[in-house]
């Protein structure tokens, strides 16, 4: 069965207002369809449905697949590579350092982010957020001094330069030095770096203010090809990215050898620790600031110490209006899924193993490859297929995978075969959608009763809001006529409970989807489903099966009143 290789995006009619109300934008409308065959009778049982099934076959949909870096099409090639040959990437995640956002003259969300809007706006995209990171892994962050064993040393933090000087001078919760991901100092001529106390009520007052700005930033309007538009409305979700090494909830001062290192007066020992209680205080923060944004949780600080049982738990519950938190798993690929695997936390009686494994139900997964060589012992990537199944992920980065210099380690790591494992891998991530048997009746005239049938042969629901349109266009001129809303909320159509039945068409998972329209003109009508972004950013649906033309729609059936 072919597949067509170049995505046609679905040309999008926007009205950008001046309000950041989303009841305010025009909805989408279609122009024109070719031919689709989507027709039958009202059966119990829906037969003959065509879909893809072929491996490697990926369904590019918002929220599904693969995710680039950046809001970009700047790792195009690896979705070439990885993926199904696509020139499009339907999502984009981007991770901002507090350090680059403020220093003592102010915030500088515009300069840093304003550009990944844009680009995200003309590539029909939405962007996850990964905000903001409080501790430093790289030199190129702020270079400060520290005083290390006597010696004055170089070190670098990730938050704002003038705030370190206010922290490194109070009595106490002061930051604290560090050189490895787990908290170890083993290089005496190597890099250190600084994690901040999250004790610290200066330190919690200033990222207060910055989310706050953040959000006032998110809410206001930037101007996009002499239109204006709502940052707020190309957010998809905002990964709380507040403690640990990367953000990811490793524990870097937290190592085994904690208390042993001497450090001097200008960092507090690593004795004396945060609680479950001061981390989800922070947590509590994003809720506070972003009650309308779907919240994402890292992953990592589920496989570590005891002490922070009940803040992993909370991490796992946690909601906002959008519902649970999400969750962001690193090292995909690996031996085996860590965070999950590893898990043995229970609170108040309730394991987080099982939590974790039924996260799919209510909130999206998703994160990033780890970057594996090879081994005598370990061919990387060869469980990614069992990991999907076991844990669901909607979406997964693909810019991770070649390495910080883009090229040495996917030479050394990725061939042929673990090419194809990832593009099985993006075929079967996320929502995939097919709809058959539709049939319509006239109750009398004007008033059209419209039946048809959907199922997700996916992994996941799909998370976010979508709307189910039925547009009526002459058969003579192919005008839109008549255009209704269904009733139908599609983030209710759940996929197999069992992951094996993923990509099988099962008589038993059919859901028929059923609408009164009232007040359809009399004529003669070609009858299209539309399914829209409700923010009008993104292309409206593909479906998991041929048909979808150049405006996004399906050709249903024929219909005379």
């Amino acid at each position: 069965m072919s597949y067509m290789k170049t995505w046609l995006l679905a040309v999008l009619q926007l009205s950008l207002t001046a309000s950041c109300d989303r009841n305010t934008l025009q909805e989408n409308t279609g122009s024109r369809y070719a031919d689709f065959d989507l027709s039958g009778e009202a059966v119990t049982q829906v037969k003959n449905t065509t879909f893809y099934t072929t491996k490697g076959i990926t369904v590019k949909n918002s929220g599904a697949g693969p995710e680039a870096w950046s809001a970009t099409n700047q790792y195009v090639p690896l979705l070439v590579r990885y993926a199904d040959g696509g020139t499009t990437v339907a999502n984009a995640m981007v991770r901002l350092r507090w350090a680059k956002v403020e220093d003592e003259s102010g915030y500088h969300f515009e300069r840093e982010l304003d550009n990944y809007f844009l680009s995200a706006y003309r590539n029909k995209q939405k962007v996850c957020l990964g905000i903001f990171p409080l501790d430093s892994w790289t030199s190129n962050d702020v270079a400060v001094t520290a005083s290390y064993n006597g010696q004055q040393r170089v070190a670098y933090i990730g938050y704002p330069k003038y705030i370190h000087q206010l922290l490194i001078q109070q009595d106490k919760y002061r930051p604290r030095l560090y050189q490895n991901y787990d908290g170890t100092i083993t290089d005496a001529s190597g890099p250190l770096y600084y994690a901040p106390d999250l004790r610290n009520p200066l330190l919690r007052t200033k990222y207060q203010q910055l989310l706050q700005a953040f959000r006032r930033y998110l809410d206001e309007e930037l101007e996009v090809d002499g239109k204006k538009l709502c940052r707020r409305m190309l957010v998809r979700e905002i990964q709380m990215r507040y403690w640990g090494y990367f953000g990811e909830g490793l524990y870097n001062y937290l190592g085994s050898n904690r208390g042993t290192v001497t450090i001097t007066s200008d960092a507090d020992p690593r004795s004396d620790m945060e609680t479950s209680a001061d981390l989800i205080a922070w947590g509590k923060m994003f809720v506070e600031t972003f009650p309308d944004i779907r919240l994402v949780a890292p992953s990592n600080i589920f496989w570590q110490t005891q002490a922070y049982n009940e803040f992993q738990y909370w991490l796992a519950t946690g909601t906002n209006q959008c519902g649970e938190f999400g969750l962001f798993y690193d090292m995909w690929g690996d031996d085996t899924l860590t965070p999950i695997a590893s898990t043995s936390t229970v609170w108040n009686g309730q394991s987080l193993r099982p939590l974790l494994l039924n996260k799919w139900r209510k909130a999206p997964i998703g994160g990033e490859p780890g970057l594996h060589k090879p081994t005598a012992s370990f061919k990387p990537y060869s469980t990614l297929a069992d990991q999907l199944k076991l844990a669901r992920p909607a979406k997964i980065l693909v810019g991770d995978i070649t390495g910080s210099d883009g090229a040495t380690v996917a030479r050394s790591t990725i061939g042929s075969t673990e090419s194809q494992i990832f593009k099985d891998a993006y075929s079967l991530m996320g929502f995939r959608i097919i709809a058959a048997n539709p049939v319509w009746s006239s109750v009398q005239r004007g008033q059209v009763k419209v039946l048809f049938y959907m199922q997700n042969i996916g992994l996941t629901p799909v998370y976010e809001p979508w709307d189910i349109y039925y547009v009526f266009r002459s058969a003579s001129t192919n005008q839109e006529v008549f255009t209704r809303k269904s009733h139908y909320d599609i983030r209710q159509l759940m996929p197999p409970d069992n992951p094996d039945d993923v990509l099988n068409v099962r008589d038993a998972a059919w859901v028929p989807v059923s609408d009164d329209l009232p007040d359809v003109p009399a004529g003669s009508y070609k009858v299209y489903l539309r399914i829209v972004d409700p923010d009008g950013i993104v292309p409206n649906m593909r479906l998991s099966q041929p048909g979808y033309d150049a405006n996004g729609e399906y050709f249903m059936m024929n219909v005379k009143i």
